[in-house]
């Protein structure tokens, strides 16, 4: 129990304590730590998961082996199944709870993460009780403990890899990638839910970022509409004007692709923009184009443009007088310095905001896919239940409502801990494995005897 309650505080101590970094300068009379430009604290964020995720299987591991031959002994008793796995489960996760708090408590101190002590200890807690289950669940399936230590990091690798940070989404194999939303098989990692619910969160709900995220978010909006969108569909629409008489099969399916493309792209923004019409969408095919429905077109794109422009002058104004509220005077302006630094973390600012991207919009079957702003830009559900988005999304859509991602993420946490406590109620893991050992014996016998 000591070691127990002593690992996660010194695990926090001696990761906090490496990552805090700043940089020395001799020629500076004073070197001092600030928050917002340590680098680190994504990879400190995604490590904290990982360190709650091999608390929460090391801790539970053997908690079901090590009762073997007392429940062998007492099975004559007819002992509530529920009864033992529930006592199992409220110790685990009343160990877990405290572990995280000393975790976050210490980690977050040495870092001087503020304000988002609970959502840390929210998301960290949740991954341990997950991977409580999941121990439970390996200590009932096997009969020996060094197989289920052997099983550990086999468990960890892909939350690691799958995660979102040791392997971008974009780049891995396509086979398992996705268009525009995160790969269906981390999906089913719980880092990916806990990491991306705290990098959210520490972005956008910290104390200096909640009062200007609204306007950072129209500004991102518009950004990407008048700088990279807009001049992407004229370009698409340049191709078509210079090839639409061409004889060549090859050209004549690119310009039906770009002119399918852009009807695709132009009736999804004026479900966005319906005060600006466009009366020719119908006729966007290779049959019907020609020069004066070309001239249409881009009319209405340069509205669009503008429409833009102006929403990003509004915002950044807005946001200016904001700004000039906070900061009346040379006092006001250094607080004001000083929240910047102590709340908002530039590295964890560039993850989110992926303004660093090489490619920040993409043609994937018809459609355009954003690249840039996952953190501003929310979910276009095709139906009620379509609940999987980009990475960094800042909500999640389910049942026709927008939820916060790092509430939403947790929920799902606690769904997969949930299924995973079922499977264990009743020893579906352990039936399969028996199942596939029995099946494997039979096989090498017959071969033996043959």
């Amino acid at each position: 129990m000591v070691i127990s309650l002593l690992e996660a505080p010194a695990l926090a101590l001696i990761l906090s304590y490496i990552v805090r970094y700043y940089h020395l300068d001799h020629s500076l009379a004073k070197n001092t730590y600030v928050f917002a430009d340590n680098m680190n604290i994504p990879a400190y964020i995604f490590m904290s998961i990982i360190v709650a995720l091999f608390i929460g299987l090391t801790v539970s591991a053997e908690e079901i082996i090590k009762d073997a031959k007392i429940l062998k002994r007492e099975a004559f008793l007819h002992l509530s199944r529920s009864s033992y796995l529930l006592s199992k489960v409220s110790i685990l996760f009343g160990l877990s709870a405290l572990q995280m708090l000393a975790f976050v408590l210490i980690g977050n101190w040495i870092l001087e993460i503020e304000g988002l002590h609970f959502t840390y200890w929210a998301a960290l807690f949740s991954t341990a009780c997950f991977a409580n289950m999941l121990g439970l669940n390996i200590s009932s399936t096997f009969n020996s403990v060094i197989t289920v230590y052997i099983l550990i990091p086999i468990l960890l690798i892909p939350q690691l890899i799958l995660g979102g940070i040791v392997v971008k989404f974009d780049d891995i194999n396509p086979h398992l990638a996705s268009e525009n939303k995160v790969p269906f098989i981390s999906e089913l990692m719980t880092a990916r839910w806990a990491f991306e619910a705290i990098m959210v969160s520490q972005f956008k709900d910290n104390k200096f970022e909640a009062a200007f995220y609204d306007y950072d978010r129209r500004r991102a909006i518009a950004e990407y509409k008048k700088t990279f969108y807009i001049p992407k569909l004229e370009s698409e629409l340049a191709y078509c004007i210079n090839h639409y008489n061409s004889t060549s099969d090859t050209i004549r399916a690119n310009v039906n692709a770009k002119l399918r493309l852009l009807h695709q792209e132009i009736l999804r923004e004026q479900s966005l923009t319906p005060h600006i019409r466009f009366q020719g969408l119908g006729k966007l095919n290779n049959d019907r184009i020609n020069l004066e429905l070309v001239e249409e077109v881009k009319d209405y794109l340069g509205q669009v443009r503008k429409h833009y422009i102006r929403q990003y002058n509004r915002a950044d104004q807005a946001k200016d007088r904001l700004i000039s509220t906070q900061t009346p005077t040379k006092a006001a302006r250094d607080a004001f310095v000083r929240q910047v630094q102590k709340h908002h973390n530039q590295a964890v600012a560039d993850l989110v905001r992926s303004e660093n991207e090489p490619v920040r919009i993409v043609e994937i079957n018809d459609k355009l896919i954003q690249k840039i702003y996952p953190i501003f830009t929310d979910p276009e559900p095709q139906h009620w239940f379509e609940f999987r988005t980009h990475f960094y999304a800042p909500r999640k859509h389910f049942l026709g409502q927008y939820f916060d991602t790092v509430w939403f993420n947790i929920a799902v946490i606690w769904l997969m801990t949930l299924l995973l406590y079922t499977t264990l109620y009743y020893q579906v893991f352990r039936e399969s494995f028996k199942v596939i050992t029995t099946a494997f014996n039979r096989r090498v016998k017959s071969k033996i005897a043959s």
